[in-house]
């Protein structure tokens, strides 16, 4: 265990082939050039102190060797402000008595990498290390060459949790149940909070995938040929989501509105809001505020009141969706995702001024399509991607109406 240069860069590099933005851990690194120089030169027969500022604090970090006598090896420990990462006595051992089991698992901090490296040397998991302190990663990557397991998939690492470097590193397994490791020490050291929330973050989107796969899995053929369909018909005249936000010289939504309201479709808009709809109707015409959204199953009492929308959202692939704009012949802007029903899309008055298409999260799509239109969160309900659009469009009030979470 020898810290090197050329580990940092075979790491590295296995990083940026595997696709991981390195940028953040390459500015650390050039940040802490002079330290790493230090930490290279070190002749390991003496201790080594140096300064380090983690999270805006100064942390003092002692590097010192162990011998150990039994197997006449050397190793490297770190005590951070006095507190040891590892075993005082023999940190080699580390990471030997975890039990083998089926499931992924998911480091929460690994200190220099002495359990990490005897999982990935005796086990043969996947294993996903999340940690999210740069200076760390940038001392395991200097004291191990792991480029071998980046490369392979065996090793993932996480250091900022975002929905893309989650799904990139989760991608391709055939094991889902995750077996989460606490690094004992790093959450003493560096506050146990810290970690949780990581793994909190981490599952949430881990979540959220298994109930867009099982959705995809439900609608992949429907999805297929809709979105063929409607690709052939719409995609050269229908007008991309992003110009409302100010893509192409246009002015943005923001521009326009300082409030909005969505209606979803929940019970409480037949029970209790009627009255509210037709004071809306007269408040807007008098004020052309506030911009007003619905999701196509709540058009149906829009129209009842005689309120036309100013948008319109419709994304359920279902041939049974167009049952909800039937009937309808006002001006709104329809936002669609490509692969929604073509005849729903039949019955817009007028397609080619009307429509407009976000980005679709179906794969196929990705190979069909080579423009941005715009992309949008999904979720179990259409309200998902309509209270999203509203997010990105910077409306700095939203009013939601009918939306019960039931």
């Amino acid at each position: 265990m020898q810290p090197k240069f050329e580990n940092l860069n075979n790491n590295l590099g296995a990083l940026k082939k595997w696709g991981e933005n390195v940028r953040e851990l390459e500015t650390a690194i050039k940040d802490l050039n002079e330290k790493i120089n230090e930490i290279i030169n070190w002749d390991c027969l003496n201790q080594l102190r140096i300064n380090f500022t983690l999270h805006g604090q100064k942390r003092n970090f002692l590097f010192y060797c162990i011998k150990n006598k039994e197997h006449d090896l050397t190793s490297i420990n770190l005590e951070i402000d006095d507190l040891p990462l590892h075993s005082r006595y023999n940190p080699l051992h580390e990471g030997l008595k975890i039990e083998k089991t089926d499931s992924t698992i998911v480091l929460l901090g690994c200190g220099l990498g002495y359990n990490l490296n005897n999982l990935l040397f005796n086990t043969g998991h996947i294993i996903i290390l999340i940690e999210p302190n740069p200076i760390l990663l940038v001392l395991l990557f200097l004291f191990w060459d792991l480029s071998t397991f980046i490369t392979s998939g065996h090793f993932r690492i996480i250091w900022k949790i975002t929905e893309d470097n989650v799904y990139r590193n989760i991608k391709n397994l055939e094991n889902i149940n995750y077996n989460f490791i606490p690094h004992r020490a790093c959450f003493r050291i560096f506050s146990q909070d810290l970690y949780l929330a990581e793994r909190n973050k981490f599952w949430n989107y881990v979540e959220k995938k298994g109930v867009n796969l099982m959705t995809l899995t439900r609608f992949e053929k429907i999805w297929a040929k809709n979105l063929i369909s409607n690709l052939n018909h719409y995609l050269n005249t229908a007008h991309p989501l992003n110009l409302l936000w100010g893509v192409g010289n246009k002015q943005p939504l923001e521009h326009f509105y300082n409030q909005a309201v969505l209606i979803c479709a929940g019970p409480s808009l037949l029970k209790e809001s009627f009255d509210f709809l037709r004071w809306l109707k007269k408040f807007r015409r008098k004020n052309n505020q506030p911009l007003i959204i619905a999701v196509d199953t709540a058009l149906m009492p829009l129209m009842h009141v005689g309120l036309d929308p100013d948008i319109i959202f419709c994304v359920d692939p279902q041939p049974v969706n167009r049952l909800y704009l039937q009937g309808y012949k006002g001006d709104a802007l329809l936002i669609t995702d490509p692969s929604c029903d073509p005849n729903t899309l039949k019955l817009i008055p007028k397609p080619f001024k009307q429509l407009i298409f976000a980005d679709s999260n179906f794969p196929l799509y990705k190979l069909l399509v080579d423009k941005e239109m715009g992309a949008l969160a999904f979720g179990g309900s259409v309200s998902t991607n309509a209270f999203d659009f509203l997010l990105r469009s910077n409306i700095k009030t939203i009013y939601i109406l009918g939306q019960d979470l039931a």
